[in-house]
């Protein structure tokens, strides 16, 4: 059984990543590339969400190895996935729902698959 690390958008730093392995915090960047991730979006948090109207971390970019920091990239042949609680439960790109990718980079507090 492989360690999955979760990757998310820190809601308290700006435009930047953090990486959790094991429930601690293992990396933060504001830049990362992952390979062979998996989308998920917790539905307890996102109700929460939902309910308070006040952001917390429950949706995440979920891979088997660390997330390697990145300088320069190039965004051809990558489409933005986005995820809005309030428009949809689970992560979007061109209005259909995604659930996995075989390669992600996460930019300036964006992300995009391949």
């Amino acid at each position: 059984m492989n360690a999955k690390f979760y990757t998310y958008r820190n809601l308290n730093r700006g435009l930047e990543f953090s990486t959790k392995h094991r429930g601690k915090v293992v990396q933060r960047s504001d830049s990362l590339r992952l390979t062979n991730v998996t989308f998920q979006v917790s539905q307890a948090g996102r109700l929460r969400c939902l309910e308070n109207r006040k952001r917390n971390v429950h949706a995440f970019v979920v891979s088997e190895n660390i997330p390697e920091n990145i300088v320069t990239y190039d965004l051809t042949g990558f489409k933005e996935v986005k995820y809005n609680p309030y428009k949809a439960s689970s992560f979007v790109s061109d209005y259909r729902k995604i659930i996995r990718a075989d390669e992600v980079l996460l930019v300036n507090g964006k992300c995009y698959a391949r």
